[in-house]
């Protein structure tokens, strides 16, 4: 089955957009997804890492496709 990882960038992006790195690796061949969305400024980012990773498990559970 394939390797999936996803790099988070949220502290190392620009004061306009995030970008993270889907990187998944399949019969030993290695695909990069750049992810960018506009940042929503807020001061309430405790707690971002697990509403993201919750809200990812569960459309993986869905049977999603994990790039969409």
């Amino acid at each position: 089955f394939p390797v999936t990882i996803i790099g988070k960038g949220g502290h190392f992006s620009s004061e306009v957009f995030s970008t993270d790195c889907l990187v998944i690796k399949e019969k030993n061949v290695i695909k990069k997804v750049w992810l960018e969305t506009t940042r929503v400024k807020s001061q309430n980012t405790h707690g971002t890492g697990c509403t993201f990773s919750a809200a990812l498990a569960v459309h993986l559970a869905k049977e999603e496709n994990i790039e969409k």
